[in-house]
């Protein structure tokens, strides 16, 4: 770890104030000291950049600056003293191997794809020092950090509204005590730093506090019992008052899906997690929910009509570049040629071939035109559905033009501009009358040199007009098997089509219009304080409408208990959910006499936890709520 320190921290010349304030703390509390820059081959470029960022320790292997980003938003002395603390080689203190003794992850309240920033590392990565945990460390993460939700997305174990950091946003006493211990401090005076802080009682009901020796260059000058780094680690017993303490468990991280049980059309995957986030202790009460959970897959589709294509095997289907352009749309597999634009697989199978516009070789604005056959209108409209994607900074246009057989066209699909990496999702309506036929043009129009890669892939016309469509392969099997009726919430919003509700699709209104607020403001009581406006507005948040359920019972009477004691439920989900909803525990059963709640705002109190924090008045009170009948 040693290879990635400074010898000598030289910054550059012209600093800001909020700058010196943040090395002036280092230097007030630590041996570490910054110099200008006068020449020297490694040093600190402190620059306006994107976001508030630093790398992790010294690039040891290669000379010249080293930047620190003090973005919009991140000149704050505390920011600063943060990304410094990641110039001299520490990590977050939630990266520690050992962090789940002392916080626990909410996983379910990280922004996707953030929960990267929660990742913890192997002593090999990440040396403690020989000291404790640091809840005020300037390296923890907030409370709120990356919350998707208002939530909290890290807690600490036993206290779950304590803090992190000091509030004056300085370094903590640990962090000194690591800094002057990583660092190898030698000073001309010796002594003990201030002791820090106890740690939170552990797993044995032990406690531990640590100092530091400065020294010369002999750690033993001190006395005490110091470790290699000159740190002093001293260990009691918490009083009996505070421990042991019940610990409740919550769970881990969602497993990766597992491949989909089908390779077409339609299918299931699952995933797991364990309650061990941490796991419940002392009487604490297990994670509540279930370790499984499954989803719909939908894949390529098994059987392609005449219309459809996958660009598999060099297939176009019916499909032909227009001679009447000079781009092409080419086949073509993986990335493409240019680095920072294009797709990197295929949206069929992540392992086939798509089509797409080269833009390496060509000058703007040039357009390649991907025409259909003229084909018959249909009663009732046809949908055209495809996959896109238009990453790159100098992309340029996709659009797609129906023409009619009467000399009318129009655009029925356009997107400019970069539009992510992704793979997405197009659709567009071809709402033409019968007895006249139509033609396709796919135009894909790049916008400068380099940086224009459009693609496409698995491009399909289905009949009815696209607000009428079935979201699943397998709807119209479940429609033949009475699941309209039978499970008529769910299919009239995914099977509209096969259910024959296309226009007519019912709504649960039971959703938020401002998605973020809504649970926030029902947090703070807001449903009781302010019923009118919150009870229209933030309709699921403050409980004020349920989701009709379909008939719990079991088709089969017979068969469902005995497939369902077979493992059936989880082996066969959708059929048997389907069809055996009892014996898989899949509906509520209707309340019985006497479970009711006293109190309109029970549902609301019981969402905020009243019932496990207030259980003597909640339970006997608000039974249905608290779920107590």
């Amino acid at each position: 770890m040693r290879a990635f320190l400074w010898s000598v921290l030289q910054s550059t010349r012209y600093i800001s104030a909020n700058v010196q304030k943040a090395i002036n703390e280092f230097h007030s509390k630590t041996c570490v000291r910054f110099v200008r820059y006068s020449g020297q081959k490694n040093y600190i470029l402190f620059a306006n950049d994107k976001g508030c960022s630093s790398k992790v320790g010294k690039r040891y292997a290669e000379t010249g600056s080293q930047k620190v980003s003090i973005g919009d938003g991140c000149n704050f002395s505390g920011t600063i003293i943060h990304e410094l603390m990641h110039t001299l080689g520490f990590f977050h203190e939630q990266s520690r191997g050992d962090r789940d003794k002392y916080v626990k992850i909410n996983w379910e309240n990280i922004l996707e794809g953030f929960s990267d920033q929660f990742d913890k590392f192997s002593w090999k990565t990440i040396d403690d020092l020989g000291v404790s945990y640091d809840y005020q460390s300037i390296m923890h993460y907030d409370r709120m950090a990356f919350t998707k939700n208002g939530k909290p997305t890290i807690v600490a174990i036993g206290n779950e509204n304590m803090k992190f950091r000091n509030p004056d946003f300085k370094l903590s006493t640990r962090d000194a005590v690591k800094i002057n211990a990583l660092y190898d401090c030698k000073t001309k005076w010796y002594g003990w730093s201030s002791w820090s802080g106890w740690t939170p009682c552990d797993d044995n009901c032990d406690r531990t506090r640590e100092r530091f020796c400065y020294h010369s260059g002999n750690i033993q000058s001190c006395g005490g019992n110091v470790n290699v780094y000159g740190v002093e680690t001293e260990q009691q017993k918490c009083p009996k008052s505070i421990c042991p303490a019940p610990v409740d468990g919550h769970w881990g991280r969602w497993s990766d899906w597992r491949p989909c049980s089908k390779t077409c059309n339609d299918g299931v995957r699952t995933r797991f997690r364990t309650c061990t986030n941490p796991p419940p202790a002392h009487g604490g009460r297990f994670c509540p929910g279930s370790a499984d959970g499954q989803d719909m897959c939908i894949l390529k589709r098994c059987q392609l009509d005449s219309d459809d294509v996958d660009f598999e095997n060099f297939r176009l289907g019916m499909w032909k570049n227009s001679y009447a352009d000079r781009l092409n749309w080419q086949f073509h597999r993986s990335y493409t040629q240019t680095m920072a634009t294009g797709p990197s697989r295929d949206h069929t199978s992540g392992l086939g071939y798509y089509l797409y516009v080269e833009s390496s070789a060509s000058s703007g604005d040039l357009r390649a035109d991907l025409v259909s056959p003229w084909i018959a209108a249909k009663s009732g409209g046809q949908c055209l559905t495809f996959y896109y994607t238009m990453y790159g900074k100098t992309m340029g246009s996709l659009a797609i033009k129906l023409e009619l057989s009467n000399g009318k066209n129009w655009f029925i699909f356009y997107k400019n501009g970069d539009q992510g990496m992704e793979w997405k999702k197009g659709t567009g309506n071809i709402d033409v009358s019968q007895g006249l036929s139509y033609r396709l043009t796919i135009q894909g129009k790049i916008g400068q040199t380099g940086y224009s890669d459009i693609a496409i892939d698995d491009v399909y016309i289905d009949p009815g007009l696209c607000n009428c469509q079935d979201d699943f392969h397998t709807c119209h099997i479940w429609a033949a098997k009475g699941e309209c009726t039978a499970n008529q919430f769910w299919m009239k919003r995914n099977c509209k089509r096969s259910c024959s509700v296309c226009g007519g699709v019912p709504s649960s209104s039971c959703e938020d219009k401002d998605k973020i607020q809504c649970p926030l403001w029902a947090n703070n009581g807001e449903c009781e304080k302010n019923p009118i406006t919150m009870k229209v507005n933030c309709r699921k948040s403050c409980n004020v409408c349920r989701v009709p359920s379909s008939r719990c019972e079991d088709k089969n009477k017979m068969q469902c208990p005995l497939w369902a004691n077979n493992g059936e439920c989880k082996k066969n989900p959708i059929n048997m959910k389907a069809n055996c909803r009892k014996s898989c525990n899949v509906c509520t059963p209707t309340p019985g006499p006497g479970c009711i709640d006293s109190d309109k705002r029970c549902p609301g109190w019981a969402k905020r936890g009243e019932c496990s924090k207030n259980p003597t008045w909640m339970k006997p009170n608000c039974k249905l709520s608290c779920k107590q009948c």
